[in-house]
């Protein structure tokens, strides 16, 4: 997958409500997806605490967000309720691990898998809906990628099978 998993610097598991509220702010400035990369990287990799608000600022910090603002955010209750109520819906969707996958509402797969392996999930998806899937494909990531090479590489495969077909491809997750 492209990470060195790196468990035994792992001492704890964090509460890592304050690091899905920095993804969701990072969205707003086009850095969800490297943040997720920074967060997976300085746990997995790193052992590091994400649940601690100086590892989120040093994170936002390296991606070019306003950590001042990062930081009076995480002093306040700014998105803690949505946050909880997108981790809510993921459960009610069955979502018991990550990453998980939501192809057009509907079809759900969990787990890290290799590209081979979501290009056939998002083909069968578009099979048992056509065109719905594929004109509305929203694809849901509840929880990010580790590797952002595995996703390059889907949507390679996807454009190869045609299964963004219509006027507005998405452009990223």
């Amino acid at each position: 997958t492209g990470i060195n998993f790196a468990f035994d610097k792992i001492e704890r598991t964090p509460n890592t409500l304050n690091a899905h509220r920095l993804i969701r702010w990072a969205a707003s400035t086009g850095r969800q997806h490297e943040v997720a990369e920074s967060l997976f990287s300085r746990y997995f990799q790193r052992g590091e605490d994400v649940g601690q608000n100086y590892v989120l600022l040093e994170i936002a910090s390296e991606n070019e967000i306003d950590t001042d603002l990062v930081e009076r955010l995480l002093d306040s209750d700014a998105d803690v309720q949505e946050t909880r109520n997108d981790d809510a819906a993921a459960r009610d969707l069955g979502v018991a691990g990550v990453p998980a996958f939501l192809a057009g509402g509907k079809f759900l797969l969990m787990g890290a898998q290799d590209s081979d392996r979501l290009t056939r999930f998002f083909k069968k998806a578009d099979e048992k809906h056509p065109n719905k899937i594929a004109q509305s494909l929203r694809i849901s990531v509840l929880y990010h990628m580790t590797n952002m090479t595995i996703l390059d590489i889907l949507f390679l495969e996807l454009d190869k099978i045609n299964i963004f077909r219509g006027p507005n491809p998405p452009k990223n997750i």
